[in-house]
């Protein structure tokens, strides 16, 4: 099975362009060890994700579907703790029928064809529930705070899951044997992070008190986030009908429905009642509860009906749903390379091309020279020298002077720079013509002849 969901993870893994926050990991992997530690304090992830890609970088070409490998690779070891959860808290054949959910998860197939490091988290959060389980029956703690350790340093959510976890050793009474042990590996986790605390308690700081890029979630976005989970709306409602009647007939006694109502609902609703605090509710930020609601689904669809003939039925049937509407070959992924392409052909060999917002850059600079982002520490001059000017702040679009003919403004996202768009009219620039690319706009702006 691992293999199986390797071989889908690969389908294409090089087709879409690198875009959204890829290229800041790109990027990231190729500074020096000492300079990736330095830009940590600024760095909205911990090193982990950033290290293994560093090395990972020596050793393969500078081209897509190279640098997804390792989180294509991460997405199908998943397969293996969750196979054996599965196995352990239902059956062997609940443990086929939560892989193979697994495995058509539109969700994770995403993250699996992205330089990220989600498809890692994702592992490790599995990994620890099902060390968890271990520790239920006697087997060392050791395990699971080196787990714990590697999903901390992997992403700053990784101390939800932890969060989690203590919720499950707490309210489900066949694990409450493990509380011992998992304070203690807690704990470890904890002195682990003492050297990186100063950086997380900064991070967290700066995200409450100035607030996030995200806006408080509606709430349509619980229904949206169980859509991303389970591929189609239609499966939405089947799968909560299937869970609902189980549940009605038989009940919460099941291990496996306990372990995968806190693992899925109490990140899905905790973190978007937090959002109306500190806006954090996005699809890609519940990747670690997201397991959860696949081991719900399974329990729930192999409860239902009492052991017979007619028992696989609805996992059968909840497995070729998710089988049906999986689309591996189909991305909704923006274009990034049709905007250089324009650029490339409306461009006066000396127009200055200005992006805005500045973290733009680095897509448009993948397309541009990827070779670039070898030497992270000159990208910026090295952009310069081409009059490619990424603009962040207002010093920026003074210091870039005036005395070009034409202007390319690459313009991301819905968010209009005022400063840009003044300083731009006000030296005697204006409109020629417009490209929109999605979220993406490309405008000539030629100096007026006085």
């Amino acid at each position: 099975m691992i293999l199986a969901c390797l071989a889908a993870r690969l389908l294409r893994i090089a087709y879409p362009d690198l875009a959204h926050d890829e290229p800041f990991t790109v990027l990231q992997a190729h500074r020096s060890i000492a300079g990736l530690f330095a830009i940590l304090p600024e760095e909205n992830n911990p090193p982990l994700h950033f290290l293994l890609m560093h090395f990972w970088v020596k050793l393969v070409p500078l081209d897509e579907g190279w640098l997804r490998v390792p989180s294509a690779i991460f997405s199908a070891l998943t397969i293996w703790p969750l196979f054996v959860l599965g196995r352990a808290l239902i059956s062997r054949t609940g443990a086929i029928v939560l892989s193979l959910l697994f495995i058509f998860s539109n969700y994770h197939h995403g993250f699996a064809q992205e330089v990220r490091v989600y498809s890692l988290f994702a592992l490790l959060a599995v990994t620890s529930v099902w060390l968890l389980n271990r520790i239920s029956i006697g087997k060392s703690w050791i395990p699971l705070a080196l787990v714990n350790v590697l999903m901390v340093y992997a992403h700053f959510f990784g101390w939800l899951m932890i969060g989690v976890q203590l919720l499950m050793v707490i309210l489900v009474k066949e694990w409450r044997s493990s509380i011992r042990s998992y304070f203690i590996a807690a704990g470890i986790t904890l002195l682990s992070y003492i050297p990186y605390f100063l950086i997380f308690l900064k991070r967290f700081n700066t995200s409450v008190a100035k607030g996030t890029w995200l806006t408080e979630p509606d709430p349509e976005e619980l229904y949206n986030m169980l859509w991303d989970w389970s591929n189609a709306p239609v499966l939405v409602v089947s799968f909560l009908l299937l869970i609902i009647i189980s549940l009605s007939i038989r009940g919460v006694r099941s291990l496996a429905i306990r372990i995968a109502l806190i693992w899925a609902f109490v990140p899905l609703f905790g973190m978007f009642l937090a959002s109306y605090y500190a806006p954090i509710f996005l699809d890609r930020y519940l990747v670690y509860a997201s397991p959860g609601w696949y081991l719900l689904i399974t329990a729930a669809s192999i409860q239902l009906v009492p052991p017979g003939r007619w028992q696989l039925w609805a996992p059968l049937g909840i497995v070729l749903l998710m089988a049906f509407t999986y689309k591996p070959l189909s991305r909704n992924w923006p274009h990034p390379r049709r905007v250089y392409q324009h650029v490339q052909q409306i461009a006066s060999p000396d127009a200055a091309i200005l992006i805005h917002p500045w973290w733009y850059s680095h897509t448009f600079t993948w397309q541009f020279d990827r070779q670039l982002f070898k030497d992270p520490e000159v990208l910026e001059r090295a952009l310069a020298d081409r009059n490619v000017h990424p603009i962040g702040s207002f010093d920026r679009i003074e210091a870039f002077g005036s005395e070009h003919q034409q202007v390319i403004l690459i313009c991301h996202g819905d968010k209009e720079n005022r400063d840009l768009a003044e300083w731009l009219k006000a030296n005697g620039y204006s409109m020629a013509s417009e490209y929109p690319d999605g979220l993406t706009q490309v405008r000539i702006l030629e100096k007026e002849v006085r």
